[in-house]
């Protein structure tokens, strides 16, 4: 495997590349772990792919639920500001913005 496959499989860590589709989920990331998995368990005895892969899907599962959280709490905030903003109160405004 060439060592930019390698190095292009941990794009599956940065949180902007994460899917906010829960129907994504499930399978955004695996085909990469599993290069890593392959390249990176030559190395430590201790290496355990089973417990990587469960480790995987608690994060997945993890950061899917944040993803969803902060959606609704944008999603709650914009309410507030929109009804601030129809009924022009400025210290409703104020609070939203904050």
């Amino acid at each position: 495997v060439p060592p930019r496959d390698i190095i292009a499989a941990f794009g599956i860590f940065t949180p902007t590349n994460f899917p906010t589709d829960d129907n994504l989920v499930s399978d955004y990331g695996d085909g990469e772990l599993e290069l890593l998995m392959n390249h990176f368990s030559k190395a430590p005895e201790s290496f355990n792919t089973e417990v990587t892969l469960e480790q995987w899907e608690a994060l997945k599962s993890d950061i899917s639920s944040r993803i969803a959280d902060a959606q609704e709490a944008q999603a709650a905030s914009d309410q507030k500001l929109k009804e601030a903003e129809e009924n022009d109160d400025k210290k409703a405004l104020q609070a939203a913005v904050e």
